[in-house]
């Protein structure tokens, strides 16, 4: 879980929105709703 918790922290916008994902995804709280993409 620590290289997803690099990822989400990215500069990079592609690499930290993939991150961002597959936190939510890999701890069970990913919804809809979810804030992947922030600003959207």
């Amino acid at each position: 879980m620590p290289v997803i918790e690099r990822a989400a922290n990215s500069p990079d916008e592609y690499v930290k929105n993939a991150g961002r994902y597959l936190r939510f995804v890999l701890t069970g709280t990913y919804t809809p709703a979810s804030p992947v993409f922030p600003g959207f």
